[in-house]
């Protein structure tokens, strides 16, 4: 996938983690299969988001250690340049750092609501 594509599709998980679940038991036990769904894809995107990190920074490497040795600079400069064209990817691997997080915290927090809802229903 390119670097557009997962971006596409990590604002798209984005947007449903933001989405509230509903409060119907059924509606609760969708959004947990479909959060299992989207750990794992998210998990891949990352995967993939990392390579294509590791692919800029390569390249990154090249152009600032030409630079650095037009411009006499120092080490700190050159991981600072290095760093600065590889924004646009260490933004795609951090977000999908966090949508896999958020991911796992609302399918604890749904387990949490089910595991509640199964107790008053027995009392």
């Amino acid at each position: 996938m390119t670097s557009e594509q997962i971006k596409e599709k990590a604002d798209k998980m984005q947007a449903f983690l933001e989405q509230k679940p509903g409060d119907q038991d059924e509606g609760l036990i969708d959004r947990l299969e479909l959060l299992q769904v989207l750990m794992a894809q998210s998990g891949d995107l990352l995967a993939q988001a990392k390579y294509l990190l590791d692919c800029k920074k390569n390249d990154s490497i090249t152009i600032a250690l030409k630079e650095a040795l037009a411009g006499d600079w120092s080490t700190t400069i050159i991981h600072k340049k290095i760093d600065a064209l590889c924004r646009e990817e260490n933004f795609l691997v951090n977000k999908l750092d966090r949508i896999n997080s958020s991911a796992v915290h609302q399918i604890d927090a749904l387990r949490t609501v089910i595991s509640y809802r199964k107790a008053q229903m027995s009392m």
